[in-house]
Order: structure tokens, then sequence, then C-alpha cells
């Protein structure tokens, strides 16, 4: 019993440390998690076998790039394995052709609530983000029980468990100031 509570902070403490860079060299987790090399390339490589681990990303500031990120959000009908196949061939066939288009699949997710799939994904303008969506309305038309609803992400605070660097800058930005206050109060009211 103590020794699986051991090797469960073992692996927790590795992922904290992955999370915060992926990017450090065995020696470096080895050091700051106390386990020898072997130990963290051992239990680094379970963690991927078991695809608790899928891969090692960057993190992006989509709108530095110049693109803008949308949610697409829609409810479906219940699964088939027609459906199930036509997501799976969306994203793996067809997912060069997504990126000839200029779109940047980000995330999906199948969830429970008012929506039971999300769709985050960016394009380099609305023109392109508006042609992709159109192209899957077509695809999924049959298993959407609702129509979509499609919010544009006007900046992330968190993304791949990383605090953006300028967090501070961007929650200020989104105070309005007293000039802007004062003008979206009716002249009627302005006294």
């Amino acid at each position: 019993m103590l020794k699986n509570i051991h090797n469960e902070k073992r692996k927790w403490d590795l992922i904290h440390n992955l999370l915060e860079n992926p990017t450090q060299s065995t020696n470096t987790l080895a050091q700051k998690t106390g386990m020898n090399r072997r130990t963290v390339f051992r239990i680094q490589d379970e963690l991927e076998k078991e695809n608790i681990i899928w891969g090692y990303s960057t993190v992006i500031d989509e709108h530095k790039l110049g693109r803008v990120v949308y949610l697409l959000q829609f409810q479906t009908k219940p699964f088939t394995k027609e459906f199930a196949d036509i997501i799976k061939q969306q994203l793996t066939t067809e997912k060069h052709e997504t990126e000839q288009l200029g779109i940047r699949l980000l995330e999906i997710y199948y969830m429970d609530g008012d929506y039971n799939m999300l769709i985050k994904f960016s394009a380099p303008d609305h023109k392109i983000a508006r042609a992709y969506f159109e192209v899957l309305r077509s695809i999924y038309k049959d298993h959407f029980l609702d129509v979509p609803l499609v919010s544009v992400v006007n900046t992330s605070f968190i993304k791949e468990s990383k605090v953006h660097p300028e967090l501070d800058q961007m929650l200020h930005a989104l105070i309005p100031s007293n000039e802007k206050l004062h003008a979206l109060i009716p002249a009627s009211e302005k006294s």
C-alpha cells in the first residue's frame, strides 16, 4: 500500500514538472523530483505508453499571429457508427485538407450539458472560419440536434496549464475606463 502511494506521488511529481516545462532534460527532471534518471525515464515511458501523456506541444498565442479563435458548440443526436466514422475521418485522413483551408484545430471535446460537442479552432479571418463552419454543417447536418452556437474567443488567460505571460496587461485592458463607461450611460440619465 505504501509502495503504491509512493509510486503515485512520484508519477504526479513528474507530471507536474512536465506540465511546467516538457522540454526539461531527464537530468533536470531527476534533480527536481529527487528520483534517479532511469526511474524518471521509466515513469515517463509508462505514462506515454498508457496515453496519460498524449504528446508535448508548444503553447501559442493565436491572436498574436493575427488569427481568430472560435468555439463551435452544438448538441448532437446519439452517436452511431456512421457518426463516429465521420468524426474519425475528419480528424485523421481529412485533417490535411482542413489545414490547407488555413484552419488549425485546437481542441475538440465531447461533453455533458446543454451542448455535447465543442470544437475550438483558429482561422486567419472570419471568411475562412465561415467557410469551415459551412463545411462542418454540411458534414454533420444529419447529426446535429440544434443550430450550432459560434463564439469568438477574445483572449485566453490559461492554456495547457500555462498562465498567459501578459495576464496583467490583458486583464487591465478589459476594464473600461471612466470615459468609456460615461459614454455608455444614456444622456437622459446623466446629470
